[in-house]
């Protein structure tokens, strides 16, 4: 009897009337043997994961690492018996071991888990399943991606997994995971795959797969399988409050791992290539002010000279609504596909440019280190304001040329010359509601890039108004930071 549940016999008999006109849902084997009542609906199956586990659970092991943390500065000297307790610089530490789980691609003894599990490491281990354990060392990591490679010395080829595609599977597919939750490595666990292309926030190419698969602290790493018994995802983030599973769990997909993985294992590091550009996301308000009618794409908000975007023609103000043939949808979308590009390649670009849609063919050059391929200028959350008029200063700017001692004042770039800096905003102002500061210098209004910079406040004075009179409803402002940096924003003409 389940605990909790009180029946009388009339509702007794009507719940397990109800109960018999549902149709059974039994794992396969026991389907198969069971046959299904007079009267009952055909029996629907669930696949049993047992064959699946036995096949793969001695690819996925358990990583234990061993961290050396500071506790903090002493209040005394360090005796020197004690010396082995504290770090050169007299501060404690404390050997502290961490866990997570890792799967085994090469049978050689190459072993791909996530970069945060074995992060500052001094020591790390793999215990297979069969309770062996053996040193490993790093080959590789990639930060962005939370991908590290490491390196075992097996006495005999190990059981290894390979990659599948994380393409092809479905949203609603079932999908297995092994790992090491809690410590109690060797656990397996299942469910569907949720969703895909999910950002996180958590770097710039984000695009997690979804799944409700029981996932905990110490699956990170581990591998997420498809019914094939393929690796579609390393499992990475949980989605809780608690740390513990809530059915809402995250995995780096196995297009991008892969990838990243021969990367490492060929030059030591991932290798992904850039443009040269900056870019921000086209909002509504960006959209309305370009005359364009749906928010899609990446505005390329700044050009860095000398790069292969600038050898390509490419402006501040394009638009780019494709790379290399992939739709460009948002902005995020982006970083993704040019560092998913090999290195030394030319690719086809297509931008839109003050309404016409132009083909680009653009070199795709290694980034230096870690950094992104493409970086993403900031733009404040809008909260339109009405007002009556149109000047700089009803929006709430107080503006002046540059010279000298503002461009002391406000540290402003060498690289920025012509515009307008804004040495005040109106408090509760449009100008403050979509983010400008004091330092911003504004270059420009409307997309022309051969507009030459504002010069007078007169002038942008008469540009708003020549844009509300052409029947817009928002103006393009071209701002540059005082870094140099620069970014588009853009304005309400009318309440």
């Amino acid at each position: 009897m389940v605990s909790g549940l009180r029946f009388t016999r009339p509702r007794r008999a009507a719940f397990l009337a109800a109960l018999a006109a549902i149709p059974l849902l039994l794992p396969a084997s026991l389907a198969a043997q069971t046959p299904a009542p007079a009267g009952v609906a055909a029996i629907a199956t669930l696949p049993t994961f047992a064959d699946l586990a036995d096949r793969l659970i001695d690819a996925v092991v358990n990583i234990s690492v061993e961290r050396t943390v500071t506790l903090g500065t002493p209040d005394a000297p360090v005796p020197e018996n004690f010396r082995g307790l504290f770090d050169d610089n007299g501060n404690p530490i404390q050997q502290v071991q961490g866990v997570g789980s890792g799967f085994v691609v090469d049978a050689a003894g190459i072993i791909v888990t996530n970069n945060h599990v074995i992060a500052d490491a001094d020591q790390i281990f793999a215990i297979f399943h069969d309770g062996s354990r053996l040193a490993a060392t790093l080959v590789g990591t990639d930060p962005l991606n939370d991908i590290a490679v490491l390196r075992v010395a097996p006495p005999r080829p190990l059981v290894a997994v390979a990659f599948g595609s994380s393409e092809e599977v479905r949203v609603g597919d079932w999908v297995m995971a092994i790992g090491n939750p809690f410590g109690l490595g060797g656990t397996v666990t299942a469910g569907i795959l949720s969703a895909r292309g999910r950002d996180l926030g958590a770097g710039p190419f984000d695009n997690f797969l979804q799944t409700d698969t029981a996932i905990n602290q110490g699956n990170s790493g581990g591998p997420l399988f498809n019914l094939q018994g393929e690796v579609i995802g390393i499992n990475t983030a949980i989605f809780s409050d608690t740390g513990a599973n809530a059915g809402v769990a995250f995995a780096v997909p196995s297009e991008t791992a892969s990838r990243i993985v021969a990367q490492i294992l060929e030059f030591g590091q991932a290798r992904r290539g850039q443009i040269g550009i900056n870019i921000q996301d086209v909002t509504p308000g960006i959209a309305e002010a370009f005359g364009i009618a749906a928010a899609r794409g990446a505005l390329v908000s700044e050009v860095h000279r000398g790069t292969a975007a600038e050898a390509a023609g490419m402006r501040a103000g394009d638009i780019i609504l494709s790379f290399n043939g992939r739709q460009v949808n948002a902005m995020r979308d982006l970083p993704r596909f040019v560092a998913e590009t090999d290195v030394g390649t030319t690719v086809p670009v297509l931008v839109l440019r003050e309404g016409v849609e132009q083909s680009l063919m653009v070199a795709v050059v290694e980034v230096e280190g870690n950094a992104p391929p493409v970086a993403i200028a900031g733009e404040a959350t809008p909260r339109p304001v009405p007002f009556p008029e149109m000047t700089a200063e009803v929006l709430g700017f107080t503006l002046a040329p540059i010279t000298p001692a503002l461009r002391s004042e406000f540290e402003i770039a060498p690289s920025v010359t012509g515009g307008l800096v804004v040495t005040a905003v109106a408090s509760s102002s449009l100008a403050a509601e979509r983010g400008f500061q004091p330092g911003d210098v504004i270059l420009r209004v409307g997309t022309a890039a051969d507009q030459p910079p504002l010069a007078t406040v007169a002038e942008i004075d008469a540009r708003l108004v020549e844009e509300l009179e052409a029947g817009r409803t928002v103006a393009l402002l071209f701002v540059a930071l005082p870094d140099g940096r620069t970014r588009f924003e853009w304005v309400r003409l009318e309440p």
